[in-house]
C-alpha cells in the first residue's frame, strides 16, 4: 500500500551515540576479555612469556602451547560460520556474509564464508522478535506483538537503508506506510472489549456502549520511572528493569522533533515480520527451521 506522503529523508543533527557507546563497549570488554587471557596464561603451570603490552595475535603464539591452534580454516581464504537464530541480527549476518562474498575488493584475496542459518522454531516464528501474530486471513487483522513503529530520525537511518536494500518501499507491496501517534484528524480506528470505534476512544459519550466501564473509570497511565540508588528503571507494566545509561540511549533512538510538516514515524503494512521475510529472501542461502543447536565444535 503507498502513502501520498512524500518518504522525505530527514536526519536530526544528532550524532551517533548509541554507536558511540556501543563501540566503546565492545573496546572494554575486549580489553577486559584480553587481560583476563593475559591472567589465566601467567597462572598456568607452563613457563609462558609473555610480552609487555601484548595484543590478541601475540597472545595467541605465546599461549600456543597451551591453547593449541584454534580454529584453522581448511582452505586459506575459507571460513565455516553457523548463525544461530533467524532473528535480525541472523538475517542481517547472512547478508553481510553475502556482500563480503560478493565484495569486488576481497575477490583477489580468495575470501569465501561459508554459512548455515538455523533456527529452532518453524517458518511462523521467522524473524525472531519481528513477530507479527494474524487473527484471520482477511487484511489487516493482525497485531504486531514485537517492533511496530520505526522513526526517521538520524540513529535510524541504517534501518531505512536496509528498507531500501530489501525492496521495503512505499511503492512496494507489502510497503511502509505513515504511522500516526497522535489523532491529529480524530479518525484513527481502534477496537477492544469487542467495541470498533474511529476517533478518540475516551469520549465520555461513548461510555454507555463500553460493556467493561473502562473508558469511563481507567485510562492508561504513561510508566511510572522509579530510579533507585543503583539508577535501575522499574514500570508497573512489566517492562524489564533498564539501567539510566539505557534510557537515554532509548530517548536518542525513538526522539523526533514534534514537527508536524515531516512524518517521521513508519510501519510496515501486512506487519512488521514482513522485514524478515524480505530479508530470508534476499539472502543467498535458506534457513533451515526446526533445527536446533545442541553443542558446537570448534
Amino acid at each position: 500500500m503507498g502513502s501520498e506522503q512524500p518518504f522525505i529523508e530527514v536526519h536530526q543533527k544528532t550524532k551517533s551515540y548509541k554507536h558511540m557507546w556501543a563501540r566503546d563497549v565492545a573496546r572494554t570488554t575486549m580489553d577486559y576479555d584480553l587481560q583476563g587471557a593475559i591472567d589465566l596464561a601467567k597462572g598456568s603451570d607452563v613457563d609462558v612469556a609473555i610480552p609487555d603490552h601484548v595484543g590478541i595475535g601475540q597472545l595467541r603464539e605465546a599461549t600456543k602451547e597451551i591453547t593449541g591452534d584454534g580454529y584453522i580454516p581448511r582452505k586459506e581464504g575459507q571460513i565455516d560460520v553457523g548463525i544461530v537464530g533467524a532473528g535480525v541480527a541472523g538475517l542481517f549476518a547472512a547478508l553481510l556474509f553475502d556482500w563480503l562474498n560478493d565484495h569486488l575488493d576481497l575477490k583477489d584475496k580468495k575470501l569465501k564464508i561459508n554459512y548455515d542459518i538455523l533456527e529452532g522454531a518453524g517458518a511462523e516464528r521467522l524473524g525472531g522478535r519481528l513477530y507479527t501474530h494474524h487473527f484471520s486471513d482477511e487484511e489487516h487483522d493482525y497485531y504486531d506483538v514485537g517492533a511496530m513503529r520505526f522513526p526517521n530520525n538520524s540513529i535510524m537511518k541504517r534501518t531505512f537503508q536496509l528498507f531500501q536494500y530489501i525492496g521495503l518501499t512505499q511503492e512496494s507491496k507489502p510497503g511502509l506506510i505513515p504511522y500516526y501517534l497522535t489523532d491529529v484528524l480524530n479518525k484513527c480506528p481502534s477496537y477492544f472489549n469487542d467495541v470498533s470505534r474511529t476517533g478518540n476512544v475516551w469520549a465520555s459519550e461513548l461510555h454507555p456502549d463500553d460493556p467493561y466501564q473502562l473508558t469511563g473509570t481507567y485510562r492508561f497511565f504513561p510508566a511510572t520511572l522509579c530510579f533507585a540508588p543503583w539508577l535501575t528503571f522499574g514500570s508497573g507494566t512489566g517492562w524489564y528493569d533498564q539501567s539510566l545509561t539505557e534510557c537515554v540511549l532509548e530517548e536518542l533512538d525513538f526522539h523526533t522533533d514534534d514537527s508536524h510538516n515531516v512524518q517521521y514515524w513508519w510501519c510496515v503494512d501486512g506487519g512488521a515480520q514482513e522485514i524478515a521475510k524480505r530479508m530470508a529472501a534476499k539472502a543467498k542461502k535458506r534457513i533451515e527451521y526446526n533445527t536446533c543447536v545442541r553443542s558446537i565444535d570448534a
